[in-house]
């Protein structure tokens, strides 16, 4: 996924870490499964664009079939991970018949 030139991805109080696959929260390692991981660097180096679903199932779980529900439910642990930004926002928003996008400013390291 991506080019992999930018490894670290801020956002609030998390930094994504993208060599080591790991995701901090003020320092400490947050668990995620290997698919959530995937899901949510696909979203972040998006940068605020629209992925749709069927491009995320082509991604994170190329080559397997997967239910919608699979999907619902990693979006749901990330948003629960993740919790809301400094204004009450979610991270992860939902696009009604597109897609998912990540909604919070990142910086690049």
């Amino acid at each position: 996924m991506g080019s992999g030139l930018n490894n670290f991805y801020e956002f609030g109080n998390f930094k994504l870490d993208t060599s080591s696959e790991t995701l901090w929260r003020d320092g400490e390692l947050v668990s995620l499964s290997p698919k959530a991981m995937g899901l949510l660097r696909l979203l972040i180096e998006r940068e605020g664009g629209i992925v749709a679903k069927q491009e995320i199932f082509d991604r994170v779980w190329a080559g397997t079939f997967v239910e919608e529900g699979v999907l619902t439910q990693n979006i749901y642990t990330l948003r629960s991970t993740l919790g809301q930004d400094e204004n009450g926002k979610q991270f992860i928003e939902t696009v009604r018949g597109r897609g998912y996008r990540f909604a919070a400013r990142i910086i690049v390291d």
